[in-house]
C-alpha cells in the first residue's frame, strides 16, 4: 500500500491536531484531484491524491526525469500568501533537508510552482515516498516490552540526529512516525513532518516562533513547557517520546480527553496512571523520568535514553539468573530487577513529581531473606503489601525508597528503606504486612498499637495503620490523620508510588473533601497540586468559600498553574457562597467587580439566578449601605457580560451544586402517586 509521511497535512495549522475544513479559501486545491495528470515544476507528474486539507494536499507524483515515485506536499496558494505560514513551510523544507539519517524522511526538493500564467504560486516540498503505515496503527493494545523498546529506539535515533543538527521536532506523535521496511524487509521507522520544527541556532532561528506564550504541537503528546507556552528545547521531544512509549506499553496514552485545554492541564499537573504490572520495573522508571513535569528532571539527551533502554533490552534478552535457595521465599525468586546502565535518578526537589524509585538489587533481597529465615516460620502472605516492607540496614541515601523482585509462585518480597525514626524490627513489620495482606485489619491494628507503645512516631507503622483504617468507611478520617503523621515524621514516604496511589484514592473520597483539602494544603506541597485543582472544580460537594480560596491561592502560587483554574466556575461559586461567609456583601461585591473586569460567559447563568445577600441582622450603617446597592450592581454587571457575550439563554450554565437551588419539587396527591398523575 502506498502512503505518505504527511497524510493529514493541515495539522500544522491547528495545534489541537484537528483537521481543518478542506478547500478553505478556494483556488486550485479545492479539489486536488483536478491536478492528476499535471506536471508540477516541470518534473513531478501527479499520479494520485494521498491526503488533503485546508493547508493544501499531499500528492503521489512520478519524477519524469528520475522515473521514480515521490511524495509532494503542495501548499495552497492562498495559504502560502500568509507570510508566517509560508515561513513555516520553508522552515520545514530547510530543517528536513539538513537531515540525512535512516530514521528521518528524506527531503528531495522544494520550491514554488505557478499552475498557469497569472495564477498565484504554490509552494511544494518533494520527499521520499514511504510504503507502510503510521505508528498509530500499532497502538490500541499493549505491546511486549522488547517490541516497544525496539520501536522507540528508532525514534530516539532519529531525534539524536536531528538534535545534533540543532533541530527540535516539537510535534512528535504517532501520526508523525511512519512504519515502513528497508530493502531487506527489516522494519524501519521514519520520523516525518518537521512542519513546526524549531531550529535552535543558526540562520534558521525564528524569534517569533520561539517567543514565550506561543503554543505549538498536539495536546495529547505535548510537553508541559509547550502546554504552558514556555521555551522549548530537545527535552520536549523526549517527553513526547515518553508519551508514545507509555502508549505502546499500556495500549492508551497517559492522558486522554476530548477537550484540548483539559489535556494541557493534565500534562501540566497530573500524574500518569500506573503502567501495567507486566512492564519491567526498570522500564517503568525510564518512562517516569521521560514524563517528568520539570524538564531538568528528564534525561538530558536522546543518547542517554537509548543507553538506558539498551541496558533494559539486554537484561530482558538474557537468561534468568537464579538466587541461592536458602529460604522458601528466596527459592521462588528467579530473577532480580536491576537498574539500567546509564540511568541515574535525579536529586530530590522541592516542587515536581516524585520519581518512581528504581528497584533494589539482589544483595538487599538476600538480606531480607536472611532476616525472615532467622524468625519462626510463618504463613506466606497471599499478596505482599505495597506500602512498604521490612527495614534494611543500608543507609537511606544509598538505596531506593521501595523495590520489588519479580517472583514465580508467590508474591514478591517488599524492600523498604527505614524512615529516620523507624526502629520497629523487620520481623514485626513482616508480621503486620501478612495480616494486612490477608485482610485481617482488626488484629493488625491491635498489633500496631502494641508496637507503637514501644516505638511512637514511626512513619512505617502509621502508613500501615492508615491502610487498615481506610478499609473501614467509618474510620477514614482517622486514616487521613495517620497519613499526615507519617508524612510529618518522614517526608520520603511520598517517594513510594504505592503510598501515593493509596493516599490519592482516599483523598478523592467525596465524603472526605474538606479533610482531604486540609491535608493536601498542609502536608503535600507540590505533590498535591493536581488534587487541589480537582477539589476546587469538583461539582459536589463544593468546598466552603474560605477553604476553596486557600486552595486557589496555593494553586496560583505555582508558575503557570493558574491556567488550570476555570475562572467562570470560581466566580460563579463566589456569588453563590457569599451569603454564607462572615462578610457576605463584601464578598458578593468583590465577585461582581472581578466579573466586570473579565466578563466570561460562563457566569451568565449564575448572574440571572443568584440573589444578592441581605445585610446581616444588627449590621452597621456602612454594611447596610454596601448591601443595598448590590441588586443594582448585579443588574449592571449582568448587562456587561451579556453585551460581551450575546449568547442564548439555553447556553447559560450554573454550577451543578446550585442547579436546583430555588426550584420547588411538585408535590403530588395520593391519587397522583397511585395513578401517575
Amino acid at each position: 500500500m502506498a502512503a505518505t509521511p504527511q497524510p493529514t497535512v493541515d495539522r500544522d495549522a491547528d495545534p489541537s491536531g484537528a483537521l481543518t475544513p478542506a478547500g478553505a479559501g478556494g483556488g486550485t486545491l479545492d479539489d486536488p484531484a483536478v491536478l492528476i495528470g499535471q506536471v508540477i515544476a516541470e518534473r513531478y507528474r501527479v499520479m494520485a491524491v494521498l491526503g488533503r486539507g485546508g493547508m493544501g494536499a499531499v500528492l503521489r507524483c512520478h519524477h519524469v526525469g528520475l522515473r521514480r515515485d515521490v511524495a509532494v506536499k503542495l501548499l495552497h496558494p492562498e495559504i502560502a500568501a500568509d507570510p508566517e505560514i509560508a515561513a513555516r513551510f520553508e522552515r520545514e523544507a530547510s530543517s528536513a533537508s539538513r537531515l540525512d539519517h535512516p530514521n528521518c524522511v528524506r527531503v528531495l526538493d522544494f520550491g514554488v510552482w505557478q499552475p498557469m500564467p497569472g495564477a498565484p504560486v504554490a509552494k511544494y516540498l518533494a520527499m521520499q515516498l514511504l510504503e507502510g503505515e503510521e505508528l498509530a496503527a500499532l497502538m490500541g493494545q499493549p505491546l511486549p516490552a522488547r517490541r516497544a523498546i525496539g520501536l522507540v529506539q528508532q525514534i530516539l535515533a532519529a531525534l539524536e540526529h536531528a538534535h545534533a543538527h540543532g533541530i527540535v521536532h516539537r510535534d512528535l506523535k504517532p501520526e508523525n512516525v511512519f512504519v515502513t521496511r528497508d530493502h531487506e524487509g527489516v522494519e524501519l521507522l521514519k520520523l516525518v513532518d518537521f512542519g513546526i520544527a524549531k531550529i535552535i541556532e543558526g540562520e534558521g532561528a525564528n524569534a517569533k516562533l520561539t517567543r514565550m506564550g506561543v503554543v505549538f504541537g498536539t495536546p495529547r503528546y505535548m510537553s508541559p513547557e509547550q502546554a504552558a507556552g514556555g521555551t522549548v528545547d530537545e527535552r520536549a521531544d523526549l517527553y513526547s517520546t515518553g508519551v508514545m512509549l507509555y502508549e505502546l506499553l499500556a495500549g492508551l496514552p497517559p492522558f486522554v480527553g476530548n477537550d484540548a485545554m483539559q489535556l494541557l492541564r493534565k500534562h501540566l499537573f497530573e500524574l500518569p496512571p500506573p503502567l501495567p504490572d507486566s512492564v519491567p520495573p526498570a522500564l517503568k522508571a525510564v518512562v517516569a523520568r521521560l514524563l517528568e513535569k520539570e524538564r531538568d528532571a528528564r534525561f538530558a539527551t536522546a543518547t542517554e535514553v537509548r543507553a538506558a533502554l539498551a541496558a533494559i533490552d539486554a537484561e530482558l534478552a538474557a537468561p534468568p539468573v537464579f538466587a541461592p535457595a536458602t529460604h522458601p521465599t528466596l527459592r521462588s525468586i528467579t530473577q532480580a530487577s536491576m537498574v539500567p546502565v546509564g540511568f541515574t535518578a535525579p536529586a530530590r526537589r522541592d516542587f515536581g513529581w516524585r520519581r518512581y524509585a528504581p528497584h533494589a538489587g539482589i544483595a538487599v533481597i538476600l538480606l531480607i531473606g536472611l532476616v525472615v529465615a532467622l524468625r519462626p516460620a510463618k504463613p506466606e502472605p497471599a499478596d505482599s503489601p505495597q506500602s512498604g516492607g521490612p527495614s534494611a540496614t543500608a543507609p537511606t541515601a544509598q538505596m531506593p525508597a521501595m523495590g520489588w523482585a519479580p517472583a514465580v509462585g508467590v508474591s514478591p518480597v517488599p524492600v523498604a528503606v527505614p524512615s529516620p525514626k523507624a526502629a520497629v524490627d523487620a520481623g514485626s513489620l513482616v508480621e503486620v504486612d501478612a495480616m494486612l495482606a490477608r485482610g485481617e485489619y482488626g488484629p493488625a491494628l491491635k498489633r500496631m498499637d502494641a508496637l507503637t507503645a514501644e516505638q511512637p512516631d514511626t512513619a512505617q507503622l502509621d502508613l500501615r495503620r492508615a491502610r487498615a483504617l481506610a478499609a473501614d468507611p467509618k474510620r477514614q478520617v482517622e486514616a487521613l490523620d495517620a497519613y499526615r503523621r507519617a508524612i510529618e515524621a518522614d517526608a520520603t514516604v511520598l517517594d513510594d508510588r504505592d503510598v501515593i496511589a493509596r493516599l490519592y484514592a482516599l483523598l478523592r473520597t467525596n465524603a472526605l473533601r474538606t479533610q482531604a483539602t486540609e491535608l493536601t494544603l498542609a502536608s503535600l506541597g507540590g505533590e498535591g497540586l493536581p488534587l487541589l485543582v480537582e477539589f476546587v472544580h469538583a461539582p459536589r460537594p463544593v468546598l466552603a468559600y474560605d477553604l476553596r480560596h486557600r486552595a486557589l491561592a496555593a494553586i496560583s502560587a505555582v508558575p503557570n498553574a493558574a491556567l488550570t483554574i476555570d475562572v467562570s466556575l470560581q466566580r460563579s461559586l463566589d456569588l453563590w457562597q457569599a451569603a454564607k461567609t462572615e462578610a457576605p456583601c463584601e464578598h458578593f461585591a468583590e465577585a461582581l467587580d472581578e466579573i466586570a473586569k473579565d466578563p466570561t460567559p460562563g457566569v451568565l447563568g449564575t448572574l440571572h439566578r443568584v440573589t444578592p445577600p441581605l445585610a446581616p441582622e444588627g449590621a452597621n450603617a456602612d454594611t447596610v449601605a454596601r448591601c443595598s446597592v448590590l441588586p443594582a450592581r448585579l443588574v449592571a454587571v449582568r448587562a456587561i457580560v451579556v453585551a460581551a457575550h450575546p449568547i442564548s439563554p439555553n447556553q447559560w450554565t450554573v454550577p451543578p451544586a446550585y442547579a436546583d437551588v430555588g426550584k420547588k419539587k411538585r408535590r403530588r396527591g395520593f391519587l397522583g402517586r397511585v395513578f401517575g398523575g
